[in-house]
């Protein structure tokens, strides 16, 4: 799982949203000499309040599952 945010600024200056599912993963430069190909994908918007602070943040969260090539 991959994770990307910013915990620099909250939501409230740099709100980080999910595209649509078919958009999500663009594979047009995708090599096809590399080894390995991408067979699913999953992307999850996450939202927390930490104690220090009472603005949002975001993160989205990144799941690949990867296969070798035969």
């Amino acid at each position: 799982m991959c994770r990307f945010g910013t915990w620099t600024y909250s939501s409230d200056v740099v709100d980080i949203v999910e595209r649509e599912p078919d958009l999500f993963l663009d594979l047009s430069e995708y090599d096809a000499a590399c080894p390995s190909v991408v067979q699913s994908h999953q992307s999850r918007r996450n939202v927390k309040k930490y104690a220090c602070c009472p603005e949002p943040y975001a993160d989205i969260r990144v799941n690949l599952q990867l296969a070798w090539r035969e």
